[in-house]
């Protein structure tokens, strides 16, 4: 289940990197990727910059509804 999630969160990065945006992930998807411990995450949490939601929140919508 974890993997699945570190896949969606990679995708979702690549796209994000495309758009010259860096996202950090933290949350318990972030914690078990980085102790390997046995973690089950329900969601996946990310951090982005300030302007994605205050100035582009609708185009950061948009985004993720195109790539599903």
């Amino acid at each position: 289940m974890n993997e699945e999630k570190w896949k969606l969160f990679l995708k979702i990065a690549r796209t994000l990197n495309r758009r010259r945006v860096t996202p950090l992930l933290y949350g318990s998807l972030g914690l078990w990727r980085r102790t390997g411990g046995p973690i089950s995450a329900d969601d996946i949490d990310v951090l982005l910059p300030e302007t994605w939601f205050s100035e582009q929140w609708s185009a950061f919508q948009t985004l993720l509804q195109a790539e599903n």
